[in-house]
């Protein structure tokens, strides 16, 4: 039972990690470039 759960836990961490980290580069990069995004690219990466 403990090594069903620890490979579970091992594959979400390995599939949230990434995600996370992206997302942190892509606010990040927001932040940066705020000024040079204008409403449609705003729009396109809320859809």
């Amino acid at each position: 039972m403990q090594k069903i759960f620890r490979r579970l836990y091992n594959l979400i961490s390995m599939d949230i990690s990434p995600c996370i980290i992206a997302e942190k580069i892509t606010l990040r990069s927001l932040y940066d470039h705020s000024t040079l995004i204008d409403n449609h690219s705003t729009l396109t990466l809320r859809s």
